[in-house]
């Protein structure tokens, strides 16, 4: 079995074992991330029925390696007690957010149609949607978003270093190919679930 095969329950406990442990310091202590946890391998699966001759027919998940996956999991358990303790995210937003879902964004919408209604108001509902957004990503955005809430400076420097430096491995045919990545979401990845809906915040309001 693979390191990135690892069940995450096996991850969630050997966070505080001895090995995680001098992992854990010495990414806090320096502000970096590994080197090695920055490279993703990816694996294709065909979606459905769709066309398999068609790049867009696959959907890419990315197998981490399981310390990488640790490192990652504290910092963003610090990053979340951090938006949250500070009431950086906006009340408006209902999705990856412990306690809401789409239901309670659907209870919102269903009183404000009603309320509306009752005092002979129209309601105008604009929906978007975003093709690819967690593979289009902006990653000076999400630096940017973090400046803007003043995040502590350790937390800030490793969510930098997380972000810099990383890479994609893909086999194919013709070898290894392995590329830089500067932008994007990978899923499979944990920071999928934090990391790009903070970026997002700014556009709540509208």
């Amino acid at each position: 079995m693979t390191a990135e095969l690892v069940d995450m329950h096996f991850i969630d406990g050997a966070v505080n074992g001895d090995g995680a442990t001098v992992q854990k310091e010495a990414c806090w202590r320096t502000r970096l991330f590994p080197e090695g946890t920055k490279i993703s391998k990816v694996a294709l699966f065909l979606k459905g029925n769709k066309d398999p001759n068609k790049a867009a027919s696959y959907r890419p998940i990315c197998l981490l390696p399981a310390m990488g996956k640790i490192l990652e999991r504290i910092v963003l358990q610090r990053l979340n007690f951090y938006i949250h303790a500070n009431k950086h995210i906006n009340t408006s937003q209902y999705g990856f957010i412990a306690g809401k879902s789409v239901d309670h964004a659907l209870y919102h919408l269903r009183n404000t149609v009603l309320r509306s209604k009752q005092n002979k108001l129209h309601t105008v509902v604009i929906s978007i949607d975003i093709q690819g957004a967690f593979d289009s990503l902006w990653w000076h955005d999400v630096l940017k978003c973090l400046k803007d809430i003043n995040c502590p400076k350790t937390l800030f420097d490793l969510i930098y270093s997380y972000l810099s430096e990383r890479r994609i491995q893909a086999t194919t045919d013709g070898g290894v190919n392995i590329q830089k990545v500067t932008k994007g979401c990978p899923q499979g990845s944990l920071r999928s679930t934090s990391v790009e809906p903070g970026s997002r915040h700014r556009a709540q309001p509208i």
